[in-house]
């Protein structure tokens, strides 16, 4: 394998023979790897807290954290695409080798691991990470940059409704309230994928201010009125007037799609109800 070729990256080993670590970090390390390493479940779960991996490479059996359960608890938090994990099972533990793939590992090897098969995989999952990173980096820049253009079309479109309709046939107001509308839903759209964006990159940070719930639902409502128009769909509300903490365009945003989403999967000529209550532990419960 040459310099181009090779596939730089962080590989954590978890394994709880220190031996058999070592063998696996200095083979890993010669193929231009870097390397941490982690003694059970519990110590892999803390080592990705606290620093950047690419790869897990987990043996299946240890003591403590066994490797599935660690398993279980990184998808919580991970997705497979987001952190591959590769499991390294006993020969012939064909049970094991299902309940990871069950659970989440990407790949799997058996013991005695063959360190040209193991490199290889752990190329493939790094190769498909870093596709992924560079699909996710795209779809950020794409969303940068419609978001002027958008905003434009956006606010150009919302004061040509407010002030220049009132000379306009019933039609034309009609065509133009549906391309506000349209542009409503794509600029929601377009703020999902940034929040989406900062979310994975760490960069989400929230603006929290004392709202009114009712008068956030009914923000949500108004925004969706002419989507559910195009679905024959009533939407109404049932919220007390309570005050919560929260970010107004982000709870916005989820209420939208929330609403959104009841609309398109509502039959026609039926309703969306949209209900909250206070619990005697002061916490507002959403019905599901």
């Amino acid at each position: 394998m040459n310099d181009a070729e090779q596939q730089e990256g962080v590989v954590l080993v978890v394994d709880d023979e220190k031996d058999l670590r070592t063998n696996i970090r200095l083979r890993l390390v010669g193929e231009k790897f870097k390397v941490i390493e982690a003694g059970d479940g519990q110590d892999a779960l803390d080592k990705i807290e606290n620093n950047h991996i690419d790869v897990v490479l987990m043996d299946s059996m240890m003591p403590k954290m066994d490797g599935l359960e660690a398993l279980k608890k990184l998808r919580e938090d991970y997705s497979p695409a987001a952190l591959p994990v590769i499991m390294v099972t006993a020969m012939g533990e064909n049970e094991n080798i299902i309940q990871a793939l069950q659970s989440g590992a990407n790949d799997y090897v058996s013991k005695p691991c063959d360190m040209a098969v193991l490199t290889a995989r752990i190329n493939t999952q790094m190769s498909r990470r870093r596709a992924e990173d560079m699909k996710d980096k795209l779809i950020g820049v794409v969303a940068h940059e419609l978001k002027a253009p958008l905003t434009s079309i956006y606010g150009s479109l919302s004061f040509f409704k407010d002030v220049h309709c009132d000379g306009l046939s019933d039609e034309a107001k009609e065509l133009i309230e549906l391309a506000f509308n349209g542009s409503k839903r794509l600029d929601r759209l377009l703020h999902n994928i940034l929040d989406w964006e900062k979310l994975r990159s760490g960069n989400m940070y929230l603006n929290l201010e004392t709202l009114n719930l009712a008068d956030v639902v009914q923000e949500s409502m108004n925004d969706t009125v002419g989507y559910a128009q195009q679905y024959e769909v009533v939407v109404r509300a049932d919220v007390p007037r309570v005050e919560i903490e929260a970010d107004r365009d982000a709870l916005i945003r989820i209420l939208t799609n929330l609403i959104s989403n009841a609309v398109k999967f509502t039959n026609k000529g039926t309703e969306v109800l949209i209900t909250a209550a206070v619990s005697s532990k002061s916490k507002l419960k959403l019905p599901h």
